[in-house]
């Protein structure tokens, strides 16, 4: 469907869905915001949009050299500064 339109249809149509939502979406997204509230309150400290993956800021996969340090160490464990080589 999306292939054979144009890109005014397209615009017309995702106006039309921000008018007009599907329910299940309007759902999904009730269920997220009620989640992240359930959750905040236990101290999670989350936002709505960290429960979905498509939508992921690019910003959250730059790390900092200590960022990144502190990652690998966790995973592997810290270096071992007393082996011989």
């Amino acid at each position: 469907m999306r292939a054979s339109m144009t890109p005014d249809d397209f615009n017309r149509w995702l106006a039309f869905r921000q008018l007009c939502p599907d329910k299940m979406e309007r759902l999904i997204h009730v269920c997220k915001i009620g989640f992240t509230l359930l959750a905040n309150a236990w101290g999670a400290k989350i936002d709505p949009c960290d429960l979905d993956p498509q939508r992921e800021d690019e910003r959250e996969h730059d790390a900092t050299p200590q960022q990144a340090a502190a990652i690998v160490a966790m995973a592997l464990g810290k270096p071992d500064g007393n082996r011989n080589r």
